[in-house]
């Protein structure tokens, strides 16, 4: 923005200390003159004659001007550019500087809680950050802060962090400056099991279980058991010490101690007497009592030689035997149930080999590869079994051999010649007029068995 001054320009050549600084130091000594020329009691009417000493004031003021005048402002200033003495234009910046610099920025935040202000020279901005006060906020200072207020508080920030408050609690229950005691007349139990109520500790600063003590039996309030402890024999007729009745206010006798499942007084409860156990060969027993009736242990048979619980020795087992009196020799060996011995020498299979192979197919029915169905039966081997059905004949019928078929023949009756051909049966032939096929009738043999190409051939 541009300025017009009156009387005397401000600007060129001068820096921002003598324009800024010095200019305001002259206007200040000039005000002061000013203000001492009305001393107290002094007539300050318009009309009033001035003596001879506010003459000789009035004459330094004015001597005083005109050499402030002869020092900052030059004769030969505001003359320039057609301007008369005592008139120039001066543009100041953001920071009031006559033509200083532009300032941009100024008045935003910068900092945790600053903003830009103007620096001393009116030529920049500076970041003025007093930072967060006591109360981690932006805003003033808090002095105050965390000292005593009221009965019992203490001066804390406000929600808003931009001052402190008195908090203060007041007394507690117990009429002391300390933590609530929210406790303070409820019901509590001591360190007997007795029921109480809370009550305040001579310090005031915490709470004490108000509540009657407990008699050996820990009846609360209950009476003195002089001969609780002492020996005595129960009931069971096992030696044993006074104890408590049910509610605690005299003393028994007690049993325990009983006489266990041993018949022992006083001795470790076996629940398990009686009832199934497993011995280290994993056989199946129960438990018994020892001799002390301190203990038990189980009665389970041991394993015999074929691994079976208190089964019968078997001496023999590992010797040799024969089953069959054809075959070769084998030895005794535990039967399945490890009860007794079965001998290991081999029997003769369905075919009569020795040791041969079971056969379970042996007898049942088959089908051969031309779809003929017959039974297996033991192979020459006595090892394995073959399907005994008969073969396709030549007239594709599963049955016997046609040999003379395609032959030539003469019809009896007739005397007319032809050829041996299949009966529809398929399994007898009849003189057939006209010539017999060329060759040996394969081909016709190979139609037939197209017929059964699909057959699969059973094995045994």
């Amino acid at each position: 923005m541009t300025r017009r001054t009156g009387g005397r320009p401000i600007g060129d050549g001068w820096g921002p200390s003598a324009r800024g600084v010095t200019v305001a130091g002259a206007v200040l000594a000039l005000l002061l003159l000013i203000a001492c020329q009305e001393a107290p009691g002094k007539n300050s009417d318009d009309d009033a004659t001035p003596s001879d000493g506010d003459a000789d004031e009035t004459a330094e003021i004015n001597e005083a001007d005109a050499d402030l005048d002869a020092e900052f402002f030059p004769d030969d200033q505001g003359e320039e550019d057609g301007l008369d003495p005592g008139e120039q234009d001066c543009q100041l910046n953001e920071c009031g500087l006559c033509d200083g610099p532009s300032v941009s920025g100024l008045g935003e935040n910068c900092g945790e809680c600053g903003h830009w202000v103007c620096a001393l020279d009116g030529r920049s901005a500076v970041c003025a950050d007093p930072g967060r006060n006591g109360c981690g906020v932006c805003g003033p200072e808090i002095v105050d802060l965390g000292q005593s207020c009221g009965a019992c508080g203490t001066r804390v920030c406000t929600d808003d962090g931009q001052a402190a408050r008195c908090e203060d609690p007041g007394t507690n229950e117990c009429g002391v400056c300390g933590l609530p005691l929210p406790d303070f007349g409820l019901d509590c139990e001591n360190d007997d099991g007795c029921e109480g109520l809370y009550v305040c500790a001579p310090s005031g600063l915490a709470l004490l279980c108000s509540a009657p003590t407990a008699n050996q039996c820990r009846r609360c309030d209950g009476p003195d058991l002089p001969l609780f402890g002492e020996p005595c024999v129960n009931s069971e007729g096992c030696p044993t010490t006074y104890g408590c009745n049910e509610n605690g206010t005299d003393t028994i006798c007690p049993t325990p101690p009983w006489r266990n499942q041993c018949d022992l007084c006083g001795g470790p409860n076996l629940p398990l007497v009686g009832s199934a156990c497993r011995n280290e060969d994993d056989c199946d027993g129960q438990f018994v009592c020892t001799e002390a009736g301190d203990a038990m242990r189980c009665n389970a048979p041991l394993r015999n030689i074929c691994d079976v619980c208190g089964g019968p020795s078997l001496t023999e087992l590992g010797q040799p035997c024969r089953n069959d009196p054809d075959c070769e020799a084998g030895e005794w060996v535990c039967a399945v149930d490890g009860l007794s011995l079965s001998c290991t020498a081999p029997l003769k299979n369905a075919c009569g080999v020795c040791g041969g192979p079971f056969l379970p197919q042996l007898g049942r029915s088959c089908t051969n590869a031309d779809g003929c169905f017959g039974e297996f039966v033991c192979a020459p081997n006595g090892r394995s079994v073959v399907c005994n059905a008969l073969p396709a004949n030549e007239c594709g019928f599963c049955g016997p051999p046609l040999p003379d078929w395609g032959e030539p023949c003469e019809d009896p009756e007739t005397g007319v010649g032809g050829c041996w051909a299949c009966e529809e049966d398929g399994l007898t032939l009849s003189c057939a007029p006209g010539g017999c096929p060329e060759g040996d009738g394969d081909d016709e043999i190979d139609e037939i068995e197209d017929e059964f190409d699909m057959l699969e051939e059973t094995e045994p």
